[in-house]
């Protein structure tokens, strides 16, 4: 089954869902809860690009014969378990940047009101780490049988799409900002089109699907090449978007 019947609907079906919310304003949400929730937004965007960074060299490791494809795909092992889980790696930073919201939790979060290592210090980084997941069996949806073109168009398309997602962070970030400061509804920080923060997403997404295009355009030109369902950039800008938004913009920055 290709991704477009899969990955795509789901994610399009999840932002559909969560498109209404609470907003992050003041009194529900305090200055020092809205500090928290910038601080890990900005975490959670680094913990996106080094767990990917993490599969990417494992699959440059598979190609050459070094290690087997179970290494890279979820729940991983090996050294790209180790890459993942490392002291000071992806997964503690973010744990611990949770956890250090301890004082100001947003009561919005879930468990409501606890960033101990026993509530959302443990139960986030889990969440997201499943989220990214399912983009990582779309982006890899072939190993043994990958020609170099092939190899190339998902390594590539993998480290662009996850400076999509650090991008709608930062658009995420800058836009709930502007709204909590009264600048416009935020509303306009929660739709993946026709809003402020798709504006802001825009220009340099942009830049990242024509990049994943010229990556591409060999690979996608053989129907084999994951059963001809390979999505184009502008497909996975959009299901960054849908996925992404809704993450950062109602999920992360929400409101009590």
């Amino acid at each position: 089954m290709g991704l477009r019947s899969t990955l795509a609907p789901a994610l399009l079906a999840a932002a559909l869902a969560t498109s209404a919310g609470a907003q992050p304003f003041e009194p529900d949400v305090t200055n020092s809860e809205f500090g928290c929730m910038r601080r890990v937004a900005d975490e959670a965007q680094d913990f996106v690009k080094k767990r990917l960074a993490c599969v990417i060299r494992c699959t440059k490791n598979f190609w050459r014969g070094a290690v087997p494809e179970s290494e890279c795909v979820p729940p991983y092992a090996g050294k790209t378990l180790e890459c993942i889980t490392r002291y000071r790696g992806p997964e503690q930073r973010l744990t611990d940047t949770i956890d250090g919201c301890s004082s100001s939790c947003p009561e919005c979060w879930d468990p409501s009101g606890d960033c101990s290592i026993s509530g959302a210090a443990a139960t986030r980084p889990g969440e997201l780490a499943d989220f990214v997941d399912q983009y990582v069996g779309a982006l890899f949806c072939e190993f043994a049988v990958a020609t170099r073109p092939e190899q190339t168009c998902q390594r590539k398309t993998t480290k662009e799409l996850a400076k999509m997602i650090a991008n709608v962070g930062e658009c995420a970030d800058t836009c709930a900002l502007s709204a909590r400061h009264g600048a416009f509804p935020y509303s306009e920080c929660t739709q993946p089109s026709d809003s402020v923060i798709a504006a802001c997403i825009a220009p340099e997404n942009a830049r990242r699907v024509a990049r994943i295009d010229k990556a591409c355009a060999e690979a996608v030109a053989d129907p084999t090449f994951c059963e001809g369902g390979y999505p184009s950039g502008a497909t996975w800008d959009e299901l960054v978007r849908a996925g992404f938004v809704s993450y950062f913009a109602l999920d992360d920055f929400c409101g009590s």
